[in-house]
C-alpha cells in the first residue's frame, strides 16, 4: 500500500498513527523529493496544510534551515536500504519544537525503492527536561567546584564519589586519583577507628546533617603526610536505596592565618607597616587610661619632612615612598620596644612614648632629629638629603586628654615649620 498508493487511498490508514506520519517520493528524472501523503500531526512541521502541500517538492514543505539535513538523509535511506535518524529544531512564531525525525526506505520487490516514509516524535518536553536537568548540573557543577570549602561526596562503603578542587588543595590530591579511593586515606591512622564508629552512628540515626564541630581533634591527613586541622559537616541522602554522604570541610588553619593578616592589615599603614592613624589612636587612649591609674609620665611626639613635596616633584613617588619607608625604619630602630610609632598621613609620623616626660621626650626628639640630619637616602644611585621638624607634648593639667595632647604637639611642630625648620619645639 505505501509502496504505490495516494494519499486518497492512504489517508484514513495514517490518520490513525499517533506520531507525524508522510511519505515521500523521489522523482527518478530530477532527484526531487515530493510530499505523497501525511496525517494532520505532520502538519505541525510543515509550513501549510497536508492538502496544500501534496505533490510540492519538499523545499516547498519544510523551513529552508532543515532542508539539507532532511534530503540527505532520505537519500542515505534509499540507497542504504536502512532507516535513518535524526534530531530537528523547528522555530515557530511564538515557540520551539524539536522533532525526532526517523527515514525509512519503502522496499518493492524488484528494482531500487524511491519512496520513503517520515515518522516524526514530539520531543519538545524530554529537550527541555534534558535542558533544564543539564543546567541545574552546571550549575550545581560551578558551586560546587568554586566553593572556598572542601566538599567531598562518599558512597555506602565510604569511597569517594566526588571531591572538588578546594578539597584538593587541602589534601594536596588530584580528584582523578582521589574519585574511587576510601576516605580513610584522608584520615590520620590514628582517628580512622573512630571514624568509622561515627559514620556508622550517624548513618543509624535519624538526623539527615550535622554540625561536627564538637569534635575537638578534626584532622584530616595530606598526600605528603601532613596533618591539617579542619572544621566539618556532614549530611546524607538515600538515592536508590543507598547511602550517600556529603561533607563539607574548611582547613581552620588558613582561618586564623587569614584573620592574623586582616588584624594586621586593618592596624598598619600599607608603605611604612608602621600602625596606622586608628589603631595609634587607639593605643594612645589606652595609655592614657593607663596613665590615670598609675600616674606615670606620658608624652607623644609628632614630626614631619620638610619640603617633602620637592622630593616627590623631583624624584617622582618612587623616591618619596623609599624616603618615607627609610625614614620608618630608623625611627623604630631608634625608640624603645614599649614605644609605638604610627605614620599619621602623608610625610607626618607620630611616637607614643609611655612613662616619658617632656624632657625625656625632647632629649628623643633632638636624638631623632640630628639621626635624620645625618642621614643619606640613596635613590637610582643619587644622595638625597631631608630633615624634620618635631613637636612635643606631655600629659599634663592643660594637655589632660588624647585630642588634647596631639592638638599641643602639632601647634608645636607647625611653630618648628615656621621658625626655620629642622629643629623641636615643645
Amino acid at each position: 500500500m505505501f509502496n504505490n498508493g495516494n494519499h486518497e487511498l492512504l489517508k484514513d490508514s495514517i490518520e490513525r498513527i499517533g506520531a507525524g506520519f508522510a511519505i515521500y517520493e523521489k522523482d527518478s528524472e530530477n532527484g526531487k523529493f515530493v510530499l505523497i501523503s501525511a496525517n494532520k500531526i505532520y502538519e505541525n512541521l510543515m509550513k501549510g496544510t497536508v492538502e496544500e502541500s501534496l505533490n510540492q517538492e519538499i523545499k516547498k514543505i519544510f523551513p529552508s534551515y532543515n532542508i539539507h539535513e532532511i534530503v540527505k538523509l532520505m537519500n542515505e535511506a534509499l540507497e542504504s536500504m536502512l532507516s535513518k535518524e535524526i534530531e530537528l529544531i523547528y522555530e515557530y512564531k511564538f515557540s520551539t519544537k524539536w522533532w525526532r525525525s526517523i527515514f525509512s526506505p519503502v522496499l518493492i520487490e524488484e528494482g531500487p525503492p524511491s519512496r520513503v516514509i517520515n515518522t516524526c516524535i514530539d520531543i519538545t518536553e524530554k529537550k527541555i527536561l534534558e535542558k533544564q536537568l543539564s543546567e541545574v548540573n552546571n550549575r550545581y557543577e560551578a558551586v560546587v567546584q568554586s566553593a572556598y570549602d572542601g566538599i567531598i561526596s562518599v558512597d555506602d562503603e565510604q569511597n569517594i564519589m566526588m571531591i572538588n578542587k578546594a578539597a584538593c588543595e587541602i589534601f594536596g590530591i588530584n580528584s582523578k586519583t582521589a574519585v574511587g579511593s576510601p576516605l580513610t586515606d584522608l584520615i590520620p591512622a590514628r582517628f580512622r577507628e573512630k571514624h568509622v564508629d561515627y559514620v556508622h552512628h550517624f548513618e543509624k540515626s535519624t538526623i539527615t546533617s550535622r554540625p561536627m564541630q564538637e569534635r575537638s581533634a578534626i584532622t584530616g591527613l595530606r598526600r605528603d603526610g601532613s596533618e591539617v586541622p579542619l572544621e566539618v559537616t556532614i549530611s546524607k541522602i538515600y538515592v536508590n536505596g543507598k547511602l550517600e554522604m556529603t561533607a563539607v570541610l574548611r582547613d581552620i588553619s588558613e582561618k586564623s592565618s587569614l584573620l592574623e593578616e586582616l588584624l594586621i592589615l586593618s592596624r598598619t599603614d600599607g608603605l611604612t607597616k608602621l600602625y596606622n592613624r586608628t589603631y595609634f589612636t587607639e593605643l594612645f587612649q589606652r595609655e592614657i587610661e593607663r596613665h590615670a591609674r598609675y600616674k606615670k609620665g606620658i608624652s607623644i611626639i609628632m614630626f614631619d619632612l620638610d619640603h617633602f613635596k620637592a622630593v616627590n616633584d623631583i624624584y617622582g613617588h618612587g623616591g618619596g615612598d623609599l624616603i618615607l619607608t627609610e625614614v620608618s625604619q630608623i625611627i623604630v630602630k631608634n625608640v624603645r620596644r614599649i614605644d609605638s610609632v604610627a605614620r599619621w598621613g602623608g610625610e607626618e609620623f607620630i611616637i607614643l612614648l609611655p612613662e616619658t616626660n617632656v624632657k625625656e621626650a625632647i632629649e628623643i626628639s633632638e636624638k631623632l632629629r640630628d639621626i635624620l640630619f645625618k642621614h643619606v637616602f640613596i635613590y637610582q644611585e643619587l644622595s638625597i638629603k631631608i630633615t624634620a621638624s618635631f613637636g612635643v607634648a606631655s600629659f599634663s593639667e592643660a594637655c589632660d586628654t588624647s585630642d588634647k595632647m596631639i592638638k599641643y604637639a602639632d601647634d608645636k611642630l607647625y611653630e618648628s615649620k615656621t621658625n626655620g625648620r629642622n629643629r623641636v619645639r615643645y
